[in-house]
């Protein structure tokens, strides 16, 4: 059965290049270790300082999301875990580093056992304009596809169409932007996804997304202290819901995962001086954001 890429684009620092040239990707794998433990393996060429995101999903899981500072000819590996689902990667090149780069070049997926990809589906959003909902979306290739249902639920459990959007091309490999306003959406709280469906009638779900009245939908978190002290502690604010807080290096390595349930709190024990990337994820509602982190002594 076909299968679909899901991702957001998580990671957009809008700084300074130090080149225009993208890294060239040379060779890009998903080597099998066992039952349910998987290898990235990720060979590149760049001219100076560049980057590549890596998005590393299990079924339409994000499992981890890393961020490679590439110079120079070279390779990386990374090893996870991914069982019920089949193993998939998404690499984004960039200009400059990690935390002083930006995104550049075509999108790389990686899944050996996925077989022909009907959408793969680069960008799903949701958000207030005035008292309606604007509901947009981006493919990055479409493949024997028919229409979007736009679906909608008021408790995150029983959905209902409230409408669909034809597909601008059945069988394209460039970029379409689509999107489609909920006029009738009067709940505090209102949560929505996508029902991609094939020209045979097979279907897929995106993730979902949930809009809270009075909020754009994006969440705006506060790290404070920040610059922060070496093994101390910080606190995130703006979470409502219990969150998960991912901490990488500039190689991209997970040095921390915290699970947030009644707490804010994230211990900074073994973080030595330097810049950091904190990935925030609502477990509910699927909100992520990117904060930058600098530690200091």
């Amino acid at each position: 059965m076909k299968k679909i890429s899901l991702f957001v684009a998580l990671i957009i620092f809008s700084a300074a290049a130090f080149s225009q040239a993208c890294p060239v990707i040379t060779a890009s794998d998903i080597i099998t270790l066992g039952p349910g433990s998987y290898q990235l393996h990720v060979a590149y060429t760049a001219s100076g300082q560049k980057h590549i995101v890596d998005s590393i999903f299990c079924g339409n899981t994000l499992v981890s999301m890393g961020c490679i500072d590439v110079k120079g000819d070279g390779s990386y590996d990374q090893n996870f875990s991914c069982t019920g689902g089949a193993p998939s990667v998404v690499l984004i090149p960039g200009t400059g580093t990690c935390i002083n780069g930006t995104n550049c070049g075509t999108r790389i997926f990686i899944c050996p056992s996925c077989g022909p990809l009907p959408v793969t589906l680069s960008d799903f959003n949701a958000q207030f304009k005035n008292k309606d909902v604007i509901i947009s979306w981006q493919t990055q290739m479409e493949l024997n596809s028919s229409h979007f249902d736009i679906l909608r639920s008021y408790d995150n459990s029983n959905f209902e169409k409230i409408g669909s959007v034809a597909n601008l091309s059945a069988n394209s490999n460039i970029i379409h932007n689509y999107s489609f306003t909920d006029y009738n959406s009067a709940s505090p709280v209102t949560f929505y996804k996508l029902k991609i469906v094939d020209l045979d009638g097979r279907f897929f779900y995106s993730n979902i997304k949930v809009i809270k009245r009075g909020n754009s939908g994006k969440p705006d978190f506060i790290i404070f202290p920040n610059p922060a002290i070496s093994n101390s502690s910080i606190t995130i604010s703006g979470i409502s819901e219990p969150a998960q807080v991912q901490l990488f290096d500039n190689s991209g390595r997970i040095l921390k995962t915290v699970n947030l349930i009644s707490s804010n709190t994230i211990e900074l024990s073994g973080i030595q001086k330097g810049n950091y990337i904190l990935m925030i994820t609502k477990k509910n509602s699927g909100q992520m954001a990117v904060k930058k982190l600098t530690v200091v002594n």
